[in-house]
């Protein structure tokens, strides 16, 4: 069907346009598009948007390719780190099994080092902490204790406490 047939252009019906057959009227009448113009826009248009597509998969390939490196490199990243954690672990259980050893030595040692200490009974109460170090030196020559040092170290001297409650007619105890 041509438009030149058709006495009113306004009366073609647009399903008759998108036939192909005619689209549109130039202002001069012999001068029409035609059916073969039309189709080779079309097919320029489709290879134009098929190129783009193309362009695009293209594009979108590659950062689908470089975000997959990328992935890899972090997952190899992590397998490291979970690597060292482990070890680290196993690290800080044996810092944690030498430190408890540690403590048992450290507690032996005080209890070793509380052994020095003597406890002398019946001092009478009315000598002073002054005193103490004095009285206690002179008792020891008193008793011909065999010391191999001249001056013996008494770092501390202190009494005991009494129980409570219980009167006692006995001095306390000195702790040397």
């Amino acid at each position: 069907m041509r438009l030149d047939n058709i006495a009113d252009t306004s009366a073609v019906s647009a399903h008759e346009y998108t036939q192909g057959l005619v689209f549109q009227r130039s202002g001069d009448q012999s001068n029409y598009v035609t059916q073969y113009f039309l189709v080779a826009k079309l097919d320029a248009q489709l290879t134009s948007i098929n190129k783009q597509i193309t362009n695009s998969f293209i594009a979108i390939k590659t950062e689908l390719a470089d975000l997959s490196m990328k992935v890899t490199c972090v997952e190899e990243k992590i397998t490291k780190m979970d690597e060292q954690l482990t070890t680290l672990q196993g690290a800080d259980n044996n810092i944690d099994n030498k430190v408890y050893q540690i403590n048992l030595k450290l507690r032996d040692l005080e209890d070793h080092a509380k052994r020095c200490n003597l406890r002398f009974r019946n001092v009478p109460e009315d000598i002073t902490q002054d005193q103490r170090k004095d009285f206690l030196l002179s008792y020891f020559q008193e008793l011909s204790v065999s010391i191999e040092d001249q001056h013996p170290i008494l770092e501390r001297t202190h009494r005991l406490m009494k129980p409570k409650g219980v009167p006692s007619p006995q001095p306390r105890d000195v702790i040397a």
